[in-house]
Formats: C-alpha cells, structure tokens, sequence
C-alpha cells in the first residue's frame, strides 16, 4: 500500500494546520519581543483585527490602524509585556488560542486573560484576529487607571511650561 490520496490529503492538513499553529506562536513571540513589524508580517495586507466583547465598544481596527493603537497602549506604557499560550485548538481555516498575560505598566503589574481566534487565508496569513479580554480587568485598567494616569501626566505638563 502507497501513498493513497487519502493519506496525502491528511498529511496536507497536518502541514496546514501545523503551519497555522506555527504562525500563532510567532505572532505570540513577537507580542513578547515588542515587535509590531513582525506582529504586522504575519497578517495579510486586509486583515482585520477586532477587540471584543463589544461592550468595551472598542473599533475594527485594520494593519495600519491596529498598528497606531499598539503603540499608543503597549508599546507606550509597558515596559514588559508577556503573553503565555495556555491552549491552542486548530479548525477548518482559523486557530483559537487561551492565553494569559503578565506585563509591566507605568501604573503597575498588568495582567490578563484571553481567546483569539485567527482566520487564515489562502496564503497562510492571518487575515482576520478576533481578541476577546477580561473585559472587567481591561476596562479597569484602560478607562479608569491609565486615563487618569494620562491626565495627571498632562496636568503636569502644562505645570511645567507655565
């Protein structure tokens, strides 16, 4: 017995999906590493990236847009931010990932607790990203102790220059 078309289109899969799981943990490591060009390569050029749930009534955003909100939030006011894959499960065309997060923020110790879910295209790239928080820790942390963060930095500022 050969190679049967059956067994060809089952290692097929497994190369697809094994590619997949490939492309989640690199956009994970560059996450790690602070690397929003890398984070970008990964995704097609129309790849959307959504925050959910819809109660924290945050935007689509897309490459270019997603890219603007990263390094106004992560990029600006972490200096560590760590994202650990707690399970990953591989279907037709997407991957979805649990995962956690521990970082360091100007107003203190971050931590989070996630589901994606990535679509892939054709090509093998991420063209769609579904990221659901801890809406109650994320709301908490982004409306109500870095904005007031923010505000007393610029308070200050305008101190400064008067």
């Amino acid at each position: 017995m050969g190679n049967t078309p059956t067994k060809s289109i089952k290692q097929n899969i497994e190369s697809t999906n094994e590619s997949r799981i490939n492309a989640v943990k690199a956009f994970v490591a560059a996450y790690n590493n602070a690397d929003i060009a890398a984070i970008t390569a990964l995704k097609s050029p129309d790849c959307i990236h959504a925050i959910h749930p819809l109660s924290l009534n945050r935007p689509v955003r897309n490459n270019t847009e997603y890219t603007e909100f990263y390094n106004s939030t992560v990029a600006r006011f972490f200096s560590k931010f760590n994202v650990e894959i707690l399970d990953l499960v591989v279907g037709n065309d997407a991957v979805a990932m649990h995962a956690r997060s521990t970082g360091v923020s100007v107003i203190g110790d971050y931590e989070n607790e996630y589901s994606f879910f990535f679509k892939f295209d054709k090509d093998g790239r991420i063209c769609h990203v579904k990221e659901f928080v801890d809406s109650k820790v994320s709301d908490a942390f982004f409306t109500d102790r870095l904005k007031q963060f923010i505000v007393v930095q610029e308070q200050q500022k305008k101190l400064e220059r008067q």
